[in-house]
């Protein structure tokens, strides 16, 4: 009587699905002092420490940041959050919500413009294909975390 291997199992699709590692990326940073203007969802700019990240193998959906000095301090980006869909131009945007609860309950909502390319000059507030450029929910010497997720 034959044996049931493996190999005859996945061939037929009976071993279950195959799994697939989703895109991620991680990395840290000490926030610093470098001011960027990012549009809040009223359309007004505020001037925030920001942060860029380059050279990643995907588009993120969803990144993470958090504060390693301050436990409720983070910003959570999601491109299903406003629809935006990526255009050369930027014009489209979804949302990020940048929340600092250690100085009292202040919860924020900003821009994040869709970019199928490179950002255009001077534009803060990004997700590309390979990179992102957001606000830091830290102080100049609080250190970072971030997460990304395709």
């Amino acid at each position: 009587m034959p044996g049931i291997d493996s190999y005859s199992l996945d061939n037929y699709g009976l071993d279950g699905p195959s799994f697939v590692y989703p895109d991620y990326a991680t990395g840290s940073f000490t926030a610093g002092s470098n001011f960027q203007d990012f549009t809040m969802d009223d359309g007004f700019p505020l001037n925030f420490r920001g942060f860029i990240v380059t050279g990643l193998s995907f588009r993120p959906k969803k990144i993470v940041v958090r504060n390693t000095n301050k436990q409720l301090a983070f910003l959570a980006y999601d491109s299903a959050t406003a629809s935006g869909v990526p255009n050369a131009d930027g014009t489209s945007f979804s949302l990020a919500l940048y929340g600092l609860v250690y100085s009292g309950r202040d919860f924020r909502m900003m821009r994040i413009r869709e970019y199928s390319g490179n950002p255009m000059a001077n534009t803060y507030g990004y997700v590309t294909p390979s990179s992102f450029n957001l606000p830091c929910p830290g102080l100049n010497t609080d250190v970072m975390i971030w997460e990304a997720f395709g």
